[in-house]
């Protein structure tokens, strides 16, 4: 939120593929359920990219940057952290740029 241009945006989705997405910069919200197919690759990748051992960043916010907050929720437990700084795993870029990619295409 803030910086230059002030987005905004939140996904939420079950593993059924129920999906709220929203981009509070320009108050739109949609609700939608992904395809099978989105489910069965997004699944995987979240496992992949091991959230439960992903850690927040203790650096200072970057100037401008864009921060980045995951929180998976599986049974009663959530594991989250928010991220200044893209970090250097794969698996956690690849599961960013695919969940980036579903938001961009539901909040257009």
């Amino acid at each position: 939120m803030g910086g230059l241009v002030g987005y905004n945006q939140r996904l939420t989705m079950d593993s059924k593929g129920a999906l709220v997405a929203e981009d509070k910069r320009v108050n739109r919200t949609r609700q939608d359920t992904l395809t099978a197919s989105d489910v069965a690759r997004l699944l995987p990748m979240i496992r992949a990219a091991n959230l439960p051992a992903l850690k927040s960043d203790q650096g200072f916010p970057v100037p401008d940057g864009i921060v980045v907050s995951l929180k998976v929720t599986s049974g009663s437990t959530s594991y989250g952290a928010t991220l200044n700084r893209l970090p250097e795993s794969a698996d956690v870029k690849a599961l960013l740029a695919l969940l980036d990619a579903l938001l961009y295409d539901y909040t257009k």
